[in-house]
């Protein structure tokens, strides 16, 4: 109860009392009268005796209530302040267990400062008894770079919140260590006190170094890259980062970029939200996204770029931002530009060149047929010595020129890697007896024995017939042409070794021979032994080059022996097919009866019986010796175009036509020739090629196209005539 309570119940009582006392004094004094006892008598008799009495009992009545009123006050006064310490030893002894048991340090202190109560953790990190640090200053666990530290207590104090703040703290042993202070006053039994919850920050703030000094590192590797380094978020879209090289390659401030990055570096912010849209459609399926696109420097140039792009996830596995890697491929782009440049132009002169030299073959071979095939018919028709023999020198320059262009052409091919391979299986010896056979005219002109020693039984090999057959000819060429006298052998074997079995054919002479200091050279092009103008023999040096890259081609080698004065000895090796005749599937061979010009002229004795050829040729000087070769062979009908050989074809049958591919204006051979056979009546007549055209592809390209055979110019009478009479046996 407290006191007002106390003080209401006591006037009721004294109220009570005394309107008691007033009713029974007033009922005794009425009731004295009907009473009739000597006592009653003597007291009725004594009134103010009654009275006195009845004051003297009142008196002692109302000292009885006052003491029974004030022993209760002092029975609940002492049971309040009983109460009060029983609670106030709880709340403490409350207060004590959760703090002893707390993981952190915990500190009680009064408005002085001092320490009143610490927990177990306390004890522990300091390092100190209870005794030795209850009743001390809490300045006691302050390292002294931070007692400043203690004023933000005081503010817990003063503006009555609490605080939280870092310090440095310092353990018995003076070991100092940092700690993350939270302060607040808390009342205890109507006194204040500072209730200070500490926690040991050490690993944190470790950590926190560790990260500082990587993110600190992270960006010096992320300003010291070459590339440009942007960090883009997509969702609000605008660039959160960039590197120095970002501001160095662009020229901007690194404010600029955040904050306008997205409009100035795209020109505008459309091209920019494109960029975006893009980024995360290709986001959607992969993780990373490289494009080349264009990015505006602040001097307002565009500059080409190649960006990479790669999501950054964050920890809810969400696409947060685009880290996008930025290279200048100015120079790049130029130099890519000046490549394309130069492979054009490379491409256009090597297109030039094969044009040139396309040209030059086929404005060289057309006189060529002209010269040589005069010199041919004066020779054979005339009676004059001195005639015979000038046409005879014409033939042998005619020949040599010849030669010196199917040379120049070989080499162009080569070089311009356009040789193309047919390969098929051959019969090497063969081979080596036809060329042999073909080379023993020269020989026997020089006065110079030829031998072709053969020491294997079969031999067969998977290669280019043509190719192998050229670079026989050119190694017989040189030999015979370096061989004044002596002998020159062709010697086919058979070798094996490690890397499997090979056939070898050596070429020797016993010619001049060739210097040490030249051997390193001749496989060169335009290179010879003798060179200058006082070398002694003629050619452009290339034979022996084409020689070695045909046998590279078909995976052959070729070695070189040689001694000045005695000779000179070139070795082929290639790889051989491993198999007899037996076992070998040989390309048909369709057996033939041999061809007699003079069985074909005693069947065409009349005119009446000679076969109808169209010769379609525009140059008249090659007209006229085609003229002169087959007037013996057949009957010629001639057209310089196509419109009228198309014409002619219309009207008459004939027997073969002799097309020239090149006639000038208008459309060619090849066309001529598809427009005779699908609207003519001669779809089924045999249409020869006659070019001058001579590139290695010529032929199977002409054959291919649906000509019946190809014949190249310059042609003798006998090529000729052997070539058109083969399509006109059938039909005499």
């Amino acid at each position: 109860m407290d006191t007002t309570e106390l003080k209401k119940n006591k006037n009721i009582l004294i109220g009570v009392f005394f309107l008691l006392v007033i009713i029974i004094s007033a009922t005794a004094f009425f009731s004295l009268k009907y009473l009739d006892t000597p006592a009653v008598r003597l007291v009725l008799q004594n009134k103010n005796l009654l009275l006195f009495l009845c004051s003297i009992l009142l008196i002692l009545l109302f000292a009885a209530l006052l003491a029974f009123i004030h022993q209760k006050k002092s029975v609940g006064e002492l049971n309040k302040f009983i109460n009060s310490e029983v609670m106030e030893k709880a709340l403490l002894s409350h207060y004590q267990i959760i703090t002893k048991y707390a993981n952190d340090i915990i500190f009680l202190m009064d408005q002085k400062g001092v320490i009143v109560e610490v927990n177990q953790q306390a004890l522990r990190t300091y390092g100190y008894t209870r005794k030795e640090i209850v009743n001390q200053n809490v300045v006691l666990v302050f390292a002294p770079k931070s007692i400043r530290g203690m004023s933000k207590i005081v503010k817990a104090f003063e503006s009555r919140e609490g605080v939280i703040f870092e310090a440095v703290h310092r353990k018995k042993n003076g070991e100092e260590f940092p700690v993350e202070i939270s302060a607040r006053l808390i009342e205890i039994s109507g006194e204040s006190f500072i209730q200070n919850s500490i926690r040991d920050i050490s690993e944190k703030k470790k950590i926190v170094e560790e990260l500082e000094f990587s993110q600190t590192l992270l960006q010096k590797v992320f300003d010291s890259l070459e590339e440009a380094i942007f960090l883009i978020n997509p969702i609000e879209r605008k660039i959160e980062n960039v590197n120095h090289a970002a501001i160095k390659t662009f020229g901007y401030e690194k404010e600029e970029l955040l904050e306008r990055g997205s409009e100035i570096l795209f020109g505008d912010s459309s091209r920019f939200e494109s960029f975006i849209k893009q980024s995360f459609s290709i986001y959607t399926k992969q993780d990373f996204y490289e494009t080349e696109l264009t990015m505006q420097r602040k001097n307002g140039e565009v500059i080409p770029v190649y960006f990479y792009g790669k999501a950054l996830i964050d920890a809810k596995k969400k696409f947060s931002l685009i880290i996008g890697v930025v290279r200048d491929i100015s120079l790049l782009k130029k130099t890519e530009q000046t490549l394309i440049d130069a492979k054009n132009k490379a491409e256009e002169m090597n297109r030039l060149k094969s044009n040139f030299l396309s040209n030059m073959s086929h404005e060289l071979r057309t006189p060529l047929i002209s010269i040589l095939g005069f010199a041919e018919i004066l020779t054979e028709s005339s009676e004059d010595t001195f005639i015979q023999d000038s046409s005879r020198n014409i033939l042998q320059g005619g020949k040599r020129l010849l030669e010196t262009l199917n040379l120049i052409l070989q080499f162009s091919i080569i070089e311009a890697e356009q040789v193309a391979l047919s390969i098929k299986l051959i019969d090497v010896v063969s081979s080596v007896k036809s060329l042999c056979e073909k080379h023993k005219l020269f020989a026997e002109q020089k006065e110079l024995k030829l031998f072709f020693e053969n020491y294997v039984d079969e031999c067969f090999a998977e290669t280019d017939k043509d190719m192998f057959e050229e670079i026989l000819s050119q190694l017989l060429n040189n030999a015979l042409k370096f061989t004044e006298e002596g002998t020159v052998r062709i010697v086919l074997n058979k070798d094996e070794s490690d890397t499997g079995k090979y056939f070898t054919v050596e070429i020797a002479d016993t010619g001049i021979g060739i210097s040490p200091e030249n051997r390193s050279v001749i496989f060169d092009e335009f290179r010879q032994a003798s060179e200058g103008i006082t070398r002694g023999y003629e050619g452009l040096g290339l034979g022996l080059t084409i020689v070695k890259k045909y046998t590279s081609l078909l995976k052959g080698t070729v070695n070189l022996k040689s001694e000045i004065g005695k000779g000179t000895s070139f070795l082929l090796r290639f790889p051989l097919t491993e198999t007899g005749q037996s076992e070998l599937s040989l390309p048909p061979v369709e057996k033939k009866k041999p061809f007699s010009l003079t069985e074909f002229f005693e069947k065409t004795k009349s005119e009446i019986n000679m076969p109808l050829v169209l010769l379609v040729e525009d140059d008249p000087s090659t007209s006229d010796v085609i003229t002169i070769f087959l007037r013996k062979v057949c009957r010629l009908e001639y057209a310089n175009r196509s419109d009228k050989a198309l014409q002619k074809a219309t009207e008459k049958k004939y027997d073969a036509i002799l097309m020239d591919i090149n006639l000038g204006k208008g459309p060619g051979g090849k066309e001529a020739m598809e427009l005779i056979k699908y609207n003519t009546m001669n779809s089924e007549t045999p249409v020869i090629a006659v070019t001058a055209y001579a590139l290695d592809n010529e032929k199977q390209t002409l054959l291919a196209a649906g000509f019946a055979d190809y014949i190249s110019k310059p042609f003798n009478k006998l090529e000729i005539i052997e070539v058109l009479t083969s399509h006109l046996q059938s039909k005499l």
